[in-house]
This record gives C-alpha cells, structure tokens and sequence, in this order.
C-alpha cells in the first residue's frame, strides 16, 4: 500500500470493532496494545494499521476480553464504620456531630466532624483533596531532587482514567486520589511522569530511564494495573 493510500484512508478507519474501542496515534510508535481500562477493552495502535489486522488480533484475545470484562471491580466506599485507605493504611470513618466542620486522624480512626452527616463524605473529601495536594506536590519536590531531573510545576486535580500525565513544559499533572494507594506505589507514578520530563514517549529508553530511578518499578506496574481501578474509580 503506498504512503497516500494510507494517509488518505485513515478517515475511514474504524473507531470501534467487535465491540473494542480504537484508539489511534499519529506518534512514531509502531507499539499496538490491547488493554481493559474503566470497564472496557481498548486498542492502542499507530494511526496505520488496517482495521483488518485488528479484528484478527481482536478475535484472537476474545477469551481474555471476555474474561477480563466479567471480573468485578471492588470500588473503595466511604461508608461509616468501614475501612478506607490513605497511603496504603486503612482506617475507620467515624462520625462526629459538631457546628465545625473538621476532618481529624487519630491512629486508626478518621473523626469527620460536622452538622449533618449528610455532608459528612462532602467534607472529608474536600480535606482529603487539600491533604493530597500537599502530599504530591512535597514528595515531587523530594523526588526530583533525589533524581536530578528538574520540572515546571505540579498540579493536582480529577483524573477518571489516569494518574497523571507530564506536558512538554515539564509540567507534572497528578490524579489526587494517588493519596488512596500506598507510598512506593505513588513514588512509582511520579517518577514515570519524571521519567517523561526526559523522554515523552514509552519507548526503550524511557522505560530504561525508569529503571535507572526505581529498579523495582516492574511491581509496582504490575500492581497498579491489577488494583488501580478500584481505587481511581472512587468518587
């Protein structure tokens, strides 16, 4: 197929086949990689590759598809009395009635003080936002000290389907709810959007990059792939 004929079918592409969504790039990548994210199966592929070629890998994996979809994801819920997670600790939630609003740890126990309980998640949430920026944001400092790979900034705001990202200006963007997993996990997260500030893209070099800052990096992906979900899917 000639270069123009590519190009010039690419509008024709299909966006969604057997039911997986596509998703396509205009990067050099020539990586193509099938994943289950919030619920569904998505293809990440170059913007080249025949919707033919993806149906046969499509139909391949169907099994594993299938099998991945019907697994239940246990969503963290705030609830009282139950177990919630801040950096890789669980504590129980307890309600307090009080004209003041606050949000108070005290070894095991979060204490959410307010009128109505009512409000109760609406209020602790606020806090656990404020907690997550301060958080992040002291432990990118840390981590870009103890790397040497200088950023911009730090933002920390509401993902649904990632955990952050790093622009071309070197500047880091964070999921909050990175406060709900546990320490080494959010120290992995940072540093591959370090990692970033060096090589934008996920090729060899940068994953070796990754490795030269955190040798055990492979664990924590692999952790954060098998138990991300329930934790970034909270609201």
């Amino acid at each position: 197929m000639k270069i123009f004929d590519i190009f010039f079918k690419k509008k024709r592409n299909s966006k969604n086949i057997e039911g997986v969504e596509i998703k396509r790039s205009l990067r050099r990548s020539r990586t193509i990689s099938l994943k289950i994210k919030n619920g569904k199966a998505v293809i990440f592929c170059p913007n080249f590759v025949d919707d033919n070629y993806l149906r046969e890998i499509i139909l391949k994996k169907k099994q594993w598809i299938d099998s991945k979809l019907k697994q239940k994801i246990n969503i963290i819920e705030f609830s009282e009395k139950k177990k919630f997670p801040i950096l890789g600790k669980n504590y129980v939630i307890k309600f307090f009635e009080s004209k003041n609003n606050k949000v108070k740890i005290n070894e095991n126990i979060i204490k959410i003080s307010c009128k109505k309980k009512i409000k109760m998640k609406f209020i602790f949430i606020s806090w656990l936002k404020n907690e997550s920026k301060n958080y992040l944001t002291k432990r990118v400092i840390n981590l870009s000290k103890s790397t040497d790979i200088k950023f911009q900034s730090v933002v920390v705001k509401t993902y649904k389907a990632r955990w952050g990202c790093c622009t071309s200006k070197s500047e880091i963007f964070l999921n909050w709810k990175l406060i709900l997993l546990p320490k080494k996990i959010i120290d992995y997260v940072i540093i591959h959007e370090l990692a970033h500030i060096l090589v934008p893209d996920h090729s060899k070099k940068f994953w070796f990059n990754v490795e030269q800052l955190d040798q055990n990096y492979i664990e924590k992906k692999d952790w954060l792939r098998e138990n991300g979900n329930k934790f970034i899917k909270f609201n």
